[in-house]
């Protein structure tokens, strides 16, 4: 079982990805909102490393890499063993590691499709002894993706984003000041994609095509927000983007109260093409 020390020296289990990256978060806000100078991962080459931020996780913070990212992520050496490396990834359900030389200085990220270069075609459960001492020769140096695509913790997600589409990578690892403090994934995007707009909170959601005016976009945007307030409801989150040639927008409200179903006829009525309401 792979374990790291905390900062005392005590040697800890590390519980399943998903429920350790959980509790990550979680105490990570709990000791920013005690002490604004707190910094990831509790490696002593990391302080200092936050000094002038203060965490907002309910405000802008949850539009910048540091809210999403995995913290503290799993790390590897240029000497590791390819076998480590497979053995890590099977464990904690992991595919990708950034490799690191002395105190968090990133030199590479090593995927566990790298690993493919070296195991048998089909190779994906339990590997053969021979397998095993086969990966066991090779080290994290001699396969390690050199000069990663890179972000800042505090780059915006949807800076972000579009460098993933640009370079086609499937992770980043997270620097600040030169140091790794974590790792952000297309899956993480597509979470905050799935949560910025939902906002946790219930409603429903309705998309609707913007009228073809000569109005500027924010105008009909105002008017959304005025035709929320008419009928009384809480507009929970809204997000628009450009179809076809970008001359049409599109919005898509989450919207809550009593009288939706008014709200959705006065759309019509006001010239939005309601295309999808759920």
């Amino acid at each position: 079982m792979f374990s790291w020390a905390d900062s005392n020296g005590a040697i800890i289990r590390r519980p399943p990805e998903n429920a350790r990256r959980a509790a990550r978060r979680a105490q990570f806000r709990w000791r920013r909102a005690r002490n604004p100078d707190i910094v990831l991962g509790g490696r002593k080459s990391l302080a200092g490393v936050f000094p002038e931020r203060t965490a907002d996780p309910e405000g802008s913070e949850r539009l910048i890499v540091l809210y999403w990212m995995t913290p503290d992520p799993i790390i590897v050496r240029e000497d590791t063993p390819l076998l480590e490396v497979w053995d890590l990834s099977r464990q904690h359900e992991v595919r990708r590691f950034p490799v690191v030389r002395g105190d968090d200085e990133l030199c590479g990220l090593i995927a566990r499709t790298d690993l493919l270069r070296v195991l048998p075609a089909g190779s994906t459960g339990e590997l053969s002894d021979e397998t095993r001492a086969e990966l066991a020769r090779h080290k994290v140096a001699d396969y390690l993706r050199r000069e990663p695509v890179t972000c800042d913790a505090y780059d915006h997600i949807e800076d972000v984003s579009r460098r993933f589409c640009e370079t086609k990578v499937g992770a980043m690892p997270v620097l600040n000041r030169g140091h790794l403090v974590g790792i952000i994934s297309e899956t993480d995007l597509m979470r905050a994609l799935a949560e910025l707009g939902y906002q946790g909170r219930g409603g429903r959601r309705i998309t609707v095509r913007l009228p073809a005016t000569s109005e500027p976009g924010q105008e009909l945007l105002y008017s959304l927000v005025d035709l929320c307030r008419r009928y009384h409801l809480e507009l929970l989150a809204v997000l628009t983007h450009p179809i076809l040639d970008e001359s049409k927008m599109v919005a898509t409200l989450r919207v809550d109260g009593e009288h939706i179903d008014r709200f959705v006829q006065a759309l019509w009525e006001e010239g939005f093409r309601v295309v999808e309401l759920s």
